[in-house]
């Protein structure tokens, strides 16, 4: 339904057109559900959010909906890498829409799931929204990495050089073991 409704949006549909459309596109189970429920649920006057609740009920058990929701009310960042919790973020976010319902409940949530060492630099950051808080989190998270590569590299090449100026042992030089 979702690669659907982009197509829906994008030919500015009525509710009717749509509710049409999306059918005519369904197959396999889907479009056999479509034909049982079209018997008892008449297409003219159908909306487009009822067409979505019917599909969802038949489709999609409320377990499921319920465990995803719940997923991701707790969703935190922990072990993951940014890009993957931005993706969690994303993927989880449509099985609690009333969580993230405005802009500020969006950045909200998503900064808080973030690890401390993003969560505390862009908890003072100003940000207006959320893409705006987003790129935030991507550049300071960037920017770590960079950090923490340049003392990894200068870690590594100190011990190279520390090891360049020891003194072997003299019996090692001589060729004599003790």
């Amino acid at each position: 339904l979702r690669s659907v409704n982009k197509d829906l949006v994008t030919c500015e549909c009525s509710e009717a057109e749509k509710v049409r459309f999306t059918a005519h596109l369904l197959e396999g189970p889907a479009a056999m559900w479509w034909e049982t429920y079209q018997v008892t649920h008449p297409l003219d006057g159908m909306t487009c959010d009822a067409f979505k609740d019917g599909f969802r009920n038949a489709h999609i058990s409320s377990g499921i909906m319920n465990l995803k929701k719940e997923e991701f009310r707790s969703l935190r960042q922990g072990g993951r890498t940014l890009k993957e919790y931005i993706d969690d973020f994303c993927t989880l976010s449509r099985y609690a829409p009333e969580d993230i319902d405005t802009d500020a409940k969006r950045k909200d949530k998503f900064l808080n799931g973030l690890w401390g060492e993003l969560k505390i630099p862009l908890s003072v950051a100003y940000a207006p929204n959320y893409q705006i808080l987003l790129d935030q989190a991507i550049t300071l998270d960037n920017n770590i990495r960079k950090e923490e590569n340049r003392k990894r590299k200068f870690s590594a090449s100190k011990g190279n050089i520390a090891g360049t100026h020891e003194k072997p042992h003299t019996s090692e030089v001589s060729g004599h073991k003790p």
